[in-house]
């Protein structure tokens, strides 16, 4: 029985990943602080964007056509354009953002900071409105529940 349900757990997750299959990949790169654009249909670099000192952190927001990269040294999140693959906004911060969340609606992006142990939930459409989130020591990574309803912080 446990067998079973782990075929099916693949399963749904690979039927997941159909749903929302992505065109591009974007990958962090610490040591040259910038972030690779590769297309997944042919596994090529189509870019390379300059972004804040040792990025970390992706979350793409598919519908604004924004991909949002938590910078650590720099104490920033980049803002790319998809269309483009240029930077159009930098979120300056306090502390040092980690890793990063994007609501489904696309409406919240939340950001784990290292150093102040608290989560901000920046209002996408305007980030200078933000809430601060009190967490436990040093949050790094987080993951939305399906129904979005709970945010875990590890």
């Amino acid at each position: 029985m446990k067998f079973i349900n782990i075929i099916v757990a693949i399963i749904a997750l690979f039927l997941a990943g159909q749903t929302y299959a992505a065109t591009y990949a974007y990958i962090t790169n610490q040591g040259s602080d910038n972030v690779s654009v590769i297309d997944l249909s042919s596994g090529m670099v189509t870019a390379t964007v300059p972004v804040g000192k040792a990025p970390v952190g992706v979350a793409i927001a598919q519908n604004l056509q924004r991909v949002f990269i938590s910078n650590v040294d720099s104490k920033s999140v980049s803002v790319i354009d998809m269309s483009s693959n240029t930077v159009i906004d930098e979120i300056i911060l306090d502390g040092a953002p980690v890793g990063l969340a994007i609501s489904r609606d696309e409406k919240t992006l939340f950001v784990a900071d290292w150093f102040s142990d608290k989560i901000m939930a920046f209002n996408t459409a305007d980030t200078k409105q933000h809430r601060d989130i009190a967490i436990g020591k040093a949050p790094a990574g987080m993951v939305l529940s399906t129904d979005c309803n709970r945010l875990f912080v590890a």
